[in-house]
């Protein structure tokens, strides 16, 4: 009898398979954006703004919008890792699924905390750096621990989710629970909503509201208890936890593969003389390296390869959507949706999407045709679905009275094109998954530099995402305009090195 695969084999084989893995890159995700939180603060902080107050504040970037969504796609690329695995053999190794999943949630934990310190404790060394005294250690070691044990129950939630609806449903859901969690944080039914409960825990340690400012002396959210908020997130996480684990073996099962006819030997005799001699017309298709597809037929080729990604009816839904807004409100809505949600998530989405369609067959796609002239037609869908955008855009604001509509379509479309040359290079290069991070995390500093008051001061560069809307003047329109065209010459070369590398590579990236 086959003796069963303990538990402490079990988390060392998951080790293994973390190691090099995106999952594991989150450590370095996490001081990267604590990195930018310190320079953001030192770089608008005055004289009577330095101090340990205001560099704790801006934790309130993470705490309101990148919180959930981090969270989930740390889960979801670990779950979609080991599903293109087939969970790295271990559904035909004596491994029963409980504690398959036990090692697996052992691992994100684990994860999480060091994601979380990687994030909340540099800033002790940024203000010491920076010549501020009387650090509050207690108070920073208790943000990072009450925001790790609330990530608890974000990883539960979505480790399940995952598992059913994929990635890029995961994350729109994750989008959708930080939302929700942060307009309801300060409201009377907060204390009951699961999604408003790591806000709420971690409000009194920031000292902010909600929306990003700073608490009152006399606010009413200093006397909140975080306590109480982190142990209804990490109890009902245990309770996630054990549906989890007794819904694992069904979820394992769902990832066997099946078993596949045999094809029988292969014989060397031609077509028509087998099948009994039935007589059966072959017809074959010499590859002839000297004639290579024309161009029009390389460009429907890429154009065809995008059909079943999901690309046009995203696109129709955001066509739809601004057209919708632009009936119902007035242009600035038009123009904050287009620059905010569709330019930056677009990209992000057409990039994973176009690549994931790609993958596979470009290293054969690249015998027949050069990865410059692939990557310039698929760059030319990419841009033909910005220019649809921008012109509807425009046409909309337009027609709602908005006299700007030139220049906010000009900046909208170059700059789109230059994040998704930016996008295009992540993916090809280290996954979907850091694209996706990278853009949130852009996306969340060019709202704060863009779409605030930073945005009428020289701060207004830092916002990259927010150019189309902080590029008010045409002096401000060149710059952008030349800054987008550097963002772009050097996303576009080093996508190129990346999918010469691929092609180069028995299995793509």
């Amino acid at each position: 009898m086959t003796a069963l695969v303990p538990y402490p084999r079990a988390l060392a084989a998951e080790l293994v398979r973390t190691k090099h893995s995106a999952s594991a890159r989150f450590a370095g995700a996490g001081l990267a954006v604590a990195t930018l939180q310190g320079l953001a603060w030192s770089t608008v902080a005055t004289r009577q703004l330095r101090g340990w107050e205001q560099l704790v504040g801006w934790q309130a970037l993470y705490i309101t919008a990148l919180f959930t969504p981090l969270t989930a796609l740390l889960v979801a690329l670990t779950v979609e890792r080991e599903r293109k695995a087939r969970e790295g053999g271990t559904l035909w190794r004596p491994l029963t699924p409980r504690v398959g999943f036990a090692a697996r949630a052992t691992v994100l934990t684990l994860q999480l905390l060091v994601f979380n310190a990687a994030l909340i404790l540099p800033m002790l060394l940024i203000g010491l750096a920076h010549g501020l005294a009387d650090p509050p250690i207690v108070r920073i070691f208790a943000l990072g621990l009450v925001l790790w044990l609330c990530s608890l129950l974000v990883a539960a939630i979505f480790l399940l989710l995952t598992r059913v609806a994929g990635l890029y449903v995961t994350l729109g859901l994750a989008l959708g629970w930080q939302l929700a969690g942060t307009l309801t944080a300060e409201t009377a039914s907060g204390s009951w909503q699961p999604w408003a409960w790591q806000v709420r825990a971690a409000l009194p340690l920031v000292g902010i509201h909600a929306n990003g400012t700073a608490l009152e002396p006399h606010s009413p959210i200093w006397d909140w208890n975080p306590l109480w908020p982190t142990l209804y997130s990490l109890s009902l996480a245990l309770v996630i936890a054990g549906v989890g684990a007794l819904l694992s073996n069904r979820d394992l099962r769902i990832l066997r593969p099946r078993p596949r006819p045999s094809p029988g030997p292969v014989s060397s005799e031609p077509a028509h003389q087998r099948a009994g001699g039935a007589q059966r017309s072959v017809l074959v298709l010499p590859l002839d390296r000297r004639m290579p597809p024309s161009r029009p037929h390389r460009l429907a080729a890429v154009a065809g390869s995008l059909r079943r990604t999901g690309l046009a009816s995203l696109t129709a839904s955001a066509l739809g959507t601004l057209v919708l807004i632009g009936l119902v409100w007035n242009a600035g809505y038009v123009r904050g949706f287009a620059t905010w949600v569709v330019m930056p998530l677009g990209t992000c989405l057409f990039a994973c999407l176009a690549w994931a369609a790609q993958r596979e067959p470009w290293r054969v796609l690249a015998l027949r045709a050069s990865p410059a002239r692939l990557a310039a037609h698929l760059l030319a869908v990419g841009t033909a679905v910005l220019l649809l955008v921008g012109l509807t855009t425009t046409a909309i604001s337009g027609a709602r009275g908005d006299t700007d509509f030139a220049r906010f379509g000009t900046v909208l479309v170059i700059v789109g094109v230059a994040w998704l040359l930016v996008c295009l290079w992540l993916t090809a290069r280290y996954g979907a998954g850091a694209t996706i991070g990278v853009t949130l995390v852009v996306l969340v500093f060019s709202l704060v530099f863009g779409g605030s008051e930073f945005a009428a001061s020289d701060l207004w560069l830092l916002g990259v995402l927010g150019w189309p809307a902080s590029a008010t003047t045409w002096a401000r329109v060149g710059v952008s305009l030349l800054l987008s065209a550097a963002i772009s010459t050097a996303a576009g070369v080093a996508w190129l090195r990346a999918l010469r590398s691929a092609a180069s590579r028995s299995t793509s990236a």
